[in-house]
């Protein structure tokens, strides 16, 4: 069975969110949607959404997978078919290659970004989210 997963990241003045939607082989969503706590750019969200993401279908012991992301620079990174000059970039596209290679099958493609409605609005909720000083969201690691 193959799963299928599409991610966004995303940086706005109300401050960064990913949103990743899984779809299992059954047909059945699960939406993902996080703020990101820290500073960062569009490109560093980006890459946050596809790392959180593959971590979250490691744990769920997934072995096969379709990926799909609206950044073409994150899908042409990791792919290995451009190289990575941002210095902030380089551990973010190495650990995503270093995580999908510890998939059985993977396919990672680029999608453009009106095909990935539901993730970007995931991540535009998760970029709104307001947090009182002291306060966050656990993982659910």
């Amino acid at each position: 069975p193959i799963w299928e997963m599409y991610f966004d990241g995303s940086k706005s003045t109300v401050g960064a969110g990913i949103g990743i939607l899984f779809i299992t082989p059954e047909r059945e969503m699960i939406p993902y949607s996080l703020k990101l706590n820290f500073s960062c750019t569009h490109n560093m969200a980006e890459y946050e959404a596809l790392i959180q993401g593959l971590k979250m279908l490691l744990k769920f012991k997934v072995q096969r997978v379709s990926i799909f992301g609206d950044s073409f620079l994150a899908v042409s990174q990791v792919n290995g078919d451009w190289q990575v000059k941002d210095q902030k970039l380089i551990p973010y596209q190495e650990l995503a290659a270093s995580l999908l290679r510890q998939f059985e099958e993977c396919q990672f493609l680029h999608v453009k970004r009106e095909f990935n409605p539901i993730t970007d609005g995931l991540t535009s909720l998760g970029s709104t989210i307001a947090f009182k000083p002291g306060e966050s969201i656990k993982s659910f690691e």
